[in-house]
């Protein structure tokens, strides 16, 4: 009997930052450049609803792989409780292109669960990340003439609210069509939800 074809999909760990820090980062970014949207300038927004903390990336998964860290996930318990907007800045990415991030307080509860995840990804059969964990936000991607513009002060510490979360997720990258402005999409392949003392029981 032939067996199906195993479904690959690029995927990552992330946590969903809740409605009020979201209010905040769409109100930021109207400050920033006066819309939300793609502009002609250089600078592609990020949506509402794809702005995330990526926790792990994964790359390439397979469907086997995909069932045992959203098992995991949905199995998850444990507190973490909202963490402090520490300010933005430029990031160069590893593909060479410009990303605009606002860098999260890391307390232990945050720096404890992304270490769960990543024993989580090694348990699944990918290699161990070698780069060190930095807890962001990416709220725009730039052309490299944007990145080269004067740009006033992004978000000072503590011009923020602190950033809850409402959910911890596996994702999956959708890639941008040729004919797209909107950039790459996220679609949510299996959440736990998070309340701000800590995972909700189900």
């Amino acid at each position: 009997m032939t067996q199906p074809h195993a479904i690959l999909q690029r995927c990552f760990i992330g946590l969903e930052p809740d409605d009020e820090i979201l209010d905040a980062l769409i109100d930021l970014q109207h400050r920033i450049h006066g819309t939300g949207k793609h502009s002609e300038s250089g600078i592609r927004w990020i949506a509402r609803s794809d702005l995330h903390v990526t926790l792990r990336f994964l790359g390439v998964t397979t469907d086997v792989q995909r069932v045992q860290i959203a098992d995991a996930l949905l199995a998850a318990s444990e507190n973490l409780p909202a963490v402090d907007v520490n300010g933005g800045t430029y990031w160069r990415s590893t593909h060479g292109s410009h990303v605009l991030v606002l860098l999260l307080a890391m307390p232990p509860s945050l720096r404890d669960l992304a270490s769960r995840m990543e024993a989580l990804a090694v348990a699944a059969g990918f290699l161990a990340e070698r780069r060190p964990f930095r807890a962001h936000i990416t709220l725009a991607k730039l052309s490299s003439r944007a990145a080269r513009s004067p740009w006033p002060d992004i978000a000072p510490a503590g011009a923020l609210p602190a950033c809850g979360f409402r959910a911890l997720t596996l994702f999956s990258s959708q890639p941008a069509t040729a004919d797209s402005h909107s950039g790459t999409h996220y679609r949510r392949l299996a959440s736990k939800e998070i309340s701000k003392d800590g995972y909700r029981s189900d």
